[in-house]
């Protein structure tokens, strides 16, 4: 079993570890303990803090085994994209050129740097390398933040945004960085995604990008094939994120070109799906009709997800839990928990 919960400074040696196992080209972690030293402190700081508005907080989640404690993935949930800067995208826009004399007139596709999104509250930091864990608990690490931003709603805009990798080749290139950003930065893809970590901060990057449209017809083939395409790696993010109420917008990544995906508060599941139950004991497996469930404790401090099996609960005042599953949400009968069905 594994269970989701805030990430603690005695995590930072397995953090470390998850690190070392990271062969995707996407960095959603720091590379360096004091950089991951940091962004423990940061969500330390987040999780006591007790806004009225979001700001520049960032709540980092780590996915623990119950088994032995190492630590399986992080997922991340920015109170405001930017960090206080603005959040840096391109707007995929479309303007009509017209010629009465030639009786020619054209739909021209372009890209235009724009912080429409700096507002949005925005998922990231999802980090699970490697096929150790299952579909499943993918779903419990992505969509547990979603649950604490529900019990939390204060905490975190109305809006919403996720950005998947966009599409690359064998080696880990990316057409559409070739075609637009190396031109600016005069660096490689994974050098940049190295030094950038995820972020898309205007205080780091505004003074290098273009600030005039970009004309998709004037890209390279295989640099228009990639945009707004999600990586194959990333079809699996792509379809949770999507039941979840997700949408793909007009937005793109600046640096690799994937898709932006969007939702209202009201539009995710997390918010409009989830019911408050409260706890009742089960000592035994599951019965044959049982339903795999999302299960969070209720509280902003302790916070602790997991996924559970349970007898139906939508026409019911209680979902029956194990002790061990009581345990790893640290909660007792009679207690009240936030369930979602899977």
């Amino acid at each position: 079993m594994y269970v989701v919960r805030p990430v603690e400074m005695a995590d930072l040696p397995r953090l470390e570890m998850l690190c070392r196992r990271d062969n995707q080209r996407v960095h959603t972690l720091p590379q360096s303990r004091h950089g991951l030293a940091a962004l423990v402190e940061q969500s330390v700081a987040s999780f006591q803090s007790r806004p009225a508005l979001p700001a520049d907080e960032r709540y980092t989640f780590v996915l623990e085994s119950a088994a032995d404690g190492a630590l399986a993935g992080t997922a991340s949930l920015v109170a405001q994209a930017g960090g206080g800067a603005s959040f840096l995208a391109f707007r995929q826009d479309m303007m009509q050129q017209v010629s009465p004399d030639l009786d020619v007139s054209n739909n021209v596709d372009m890209l235009m740097l724009c912080s429409d999104l700096s507002g949005y509250s925005q998922l990231a930091g999802y980090h699970a390398p490697g096929p150790a864990i299952g579909h499943e608990h993918k779903c419990l690490l992505g969509r547990a933040r979603l649950m604490y931003a529900a019990l939390a709603p204060q905490r975190f805009a109305h809006k919403f945004f996720a950005s998947l990798p966009g599409a690359t080749d064998g080696s880990k290139r990316s057409p559409f960085w070739d075609a637009i950003g190396r031109n600016f930065f005069h660096m490689d893809f994974m050098q940049v995604e190295k030094l950038l970590g995820g972020a898309r901060n205007r205080a780091l990057i505004a003074g290098l990008m273009p600030h005039y449209p970009v004309y998709v017809s004037l890209l390279p083939a295989d640099a228009r094939a990639a945009l707004a395409t999600v990586d194959p790696l990333a079809r699996g993010g792509f379809e949770m994120l999507c039941d979840e109420g997700f949408e793909a917008n007009d937005y793109v990544d600046i640096c690799d070109g994937g898709p932006l995906l969007q939702a209202s508060r009201h539009a995710l599941k997390s918010y409009s799906s989830s019911m408050r139950r409260g706890v009742s004991q089960r000592e035994h497996a599951s019965a044959a009709g049982a339903r795999r469930y999302l299960v969070c404790n209720a509280r902003e401090q302790g916070f602790r997800a997991i996924a559970a099996a349970s007898d139906p609960v939508e026409q019911q005042e209680f979902i029956t839990l194990t002790l061990e599953e009581r345990r790893l949400l640290d909660v007792g009968a009679g207690d009240e928990v936030v369930c979602i069905q899977l």
